[in-house]
C-alpha cells in the first residue's frame, strides 16, 4: 500500500536533483538519501526515470554519488 508513496516521494527528489535547484551540501544530502532509498520496486514509471538518473550520473557527475575511496 505505501510502496507507491515511497516511490513518489523518492521521485520527486531525484526530480530535484534532476533540476539542480539547490547546490552545493544540501545537494549532496538530497542525493544521499535519494541514492538510499533505490531501487524503485511498485511504480515501474517512475522507476524507470529515476533508474535512468542514476545511470546518467553516473556517468556524468558520479561524484554525487561516489564518495571516498571505495
Amino acid at each position: 500500500m505505501y510502496g507507491h508513496c515511497k516511490d513518489n516521494v523518492v521521485s520527486a527528489m531525484g526530480k530535484i536533483i534532476r533540476q539542480n535547484k539547490i547546490g552545493g551540501n544540501d545537494l549532496k544530502q538530497v542525493v544521499e538519501v535519494w541514492f538510499g532509498k533505490l531501487p524503485l520496486y511498485h511504480d515501474k514509471e517512475e522507476a524507470k526515470y529515476n533508474h535512468e538518473l542514476l545511470v546518467d550520473i553516473m556517468i556524468n557527475n558520479q561524484d554525487m554519488v561516489v564518495q571516498g575511496n571505495m
